[in-house]
C-alpha cells in the first residue's frame, strides 16, 4: 500500500481515496491478524508490510456524484490533542494540500458524511485557527447517524469529551450538522446502511450506478482480512454481537460471483470446541445454508460428518458464539454454547434470510 491515490469508477460514480496515514501493524485491533494466518489468505500480499504484518490506512474517500462532491470520514486531523496515541497527537501532515491537489479543495465539498464518531474518522472536521476549532468544510453539510450522535453525546470519559469538543461540536455550533436516519439517501445512488456493533450508531454507504455496485464499509473492516476472515474478534466494537460481518460479507456485491470453492473459502473455522447443537438451531442453520450454499449442500447432506462440520463452520463464522460462554440453548443434553444476545442474532439472521 503507498500513499498514492486510488480511484475507482462504479457507473456514473467516481471515487478516490486520499490518504492521511499509514498504519502497519493492527494486532492490537485484530488479535487473529497474525502473520501465519494472514500469509494463509492467497491474495493478501498488498495489504500486508514486508514481514507479513497487517498495514492498516487511514483516509478519507471522496464521492463525485454529478456535480456533488462528498467527503465520507475525515481521518485524524491536525493540532489535535490525542495522548496517550502519539502518532495522533498535535499531527502536522499536509492532508487538506493532498485533498486539493486530488481536486477537492474544502471549499469545494458539499457534503460531509461521518461513519461514526470515533476519533480517526471526524478529526479534519475542524482546523485550529488562531487559537479557535473552525469548520474545515464550510460549504458542507455533515451527515452524523442521528443513533450515533444520542449515544456519544451522552458519554461522560475525558478522550470523548475532548474529540468531541474539538471536532464535533464546532461544527454543531455553526449549524452545519444534519442528524439522519441510519438508511438515509445522501445523493442520487448514494445511501446510508446501518452497520451497528462497531459502535451503535455506525453506518456504511452503499453506492448504486448503472447496475454497478460498491459499499464503504467505514470500520465495520478494518482490513481487507477481514473479508476471508469474517470471524476475527475486532478489539473495538462496542457490541461485537451486532457487528455480523459475516452476513455483511455474502449481501456484499460480488459475493454472487463467487463459485461454490471460493464461497467456501469465506467460511472460517474456529479453534475453540463446539458442543454439540441443539435440534431447533442446527434445523434454522441448514435453512440458511441450503439458500446459500446450495450446490455445497446437496454434496454434503448425505455425509453426516461433513454436514455437522459444515453447521459448525457456519455458526462461527457469524460470530454467534462466544468463547467461554456459560450461558447456553439447550434440547436435551444437546448444547450450543450461545448467550442470550447471540441466540437473538442467530434468529434474527436465520429471520432475515426468509424475509
Amino acid at each position: 500500500m503507498t500513499n498514492s491515490l486510488l480511484r475507482w469508477q462504479v457507473g456514473d460514480i467516481t471515487i478516490t481515496r486520499v490518504q492521511e496515514l499509514e498504519a502497519p501493524g493492527m494486532r492490537f485491533l485484530l488479535p487473529d491478524a497474525t502473520a501465519d494466518n494472514l500469509a494463509a489468505i492467497p491474495w493478501i500480499g498488498p495489504y500486508v508490510d514486508a514481514g507479513g504484518d497487517a498495514v492498516g490506512s487511514v483516509h478519507s474517500l471522496i464521492l463525485e456524484v454529478g456535480d456533488r462532491c462528498i467527503v465520507v470520514d475525515t481521518c485524524i486531523g491536525n493540532d489535535k490533542e490525542r495522548l496517550p496515541m502519539k502518532m495522533w497527537h498535535r499531527r502536522q501532515s499536509p492532508f487538506l494540500e493532498d485533498l486539493a491537489q486530488a481536486g477537492f479543495p474544502a471549499e469545494r465539498v458539499d457534503t460531509v458524511v461521518c461513519t461514526h464518531l470515533h476519533v480517526d474518522h471526524v478529526g479534519w472536521n475542524t482546523r485550529l485557527v488562531e487559537g479557535r476549532w473552525v469548520p474545515t468544510f464550510t460549504n458542507a453539510r455533515t451527515l452524523v447517524a442521528r443513533p450515533e450522535w444520542e449515544h456519544w453525546s451522552e458519554e461522560e470519559d475525558e478522550h470523548t469529551r475532548t474529540v468531541l469538543g474539538d471536532s464535533v461540536q464546532p461544527i454543531f455550533d455553526a449549524g452545519l450538522v444534519d442528524l439522519v436516519e441510519v438508511d438515509a439517501e445522501v445523493a442520487e445512488g448514494v445511501r446510508l446502511e446501518s452497520t451497528p456493533g462497531h459502535t451503535p450508531g455506525h453506518v456504511a454507504v452503499r453506492i448504486s450506478s448503472r447496475g454497478e455496485e460498491a459499499v464503504i464499509t467505514g470500520d465495520l473492516v478494518h482490513h481487507p482480512a477481514q473479508f476471508a476472515q469474517p470471524g476475527w474478534e475486532d478489539k473495538a466494537d462496542s457490541d461485537p454481537a451486532l457487528a455480523d460481518r459475516f452476513a455483511f460479507v455474502v449481501e456484499t456485491p460480488g459475493w454472487e460471483d463467487l463459485d461454490e470453492q471460493q464461497r467456501r473459502e469465506v467460511i472460517t473455522r474456529s479453534n475453540a470446541p463446539l458442543e454439540p447443537s441443539a435440534t431447533e438451531y442446527l434445523r434454522g442453520v441448514v435453512e440458511v445454508g441450503q439458500r446459500l450454499f446450495p450446490q455445497v449442500y446437496e454434496e454434503l447432506l448425505p455425509q453426516l460428518a461433513h454436514y455437522i462440520q459444515l453447521v459448525n463452520d457456519l455458526l462461527r463464522v457469524a460470530s454467534w458464539l462466544r468463547r467461554g460462554s456459560t450461558s447456553s440453548a439447550a434440547d436435551g443434553e444437546n448444547r450450543i454454547a450461545l448467550s442470550p444476545r447471540r441466540a437473538g442474532m442467530l434468529a434474527r439472521n436465520i429471520a432475515a434470510v426468509h424475509v
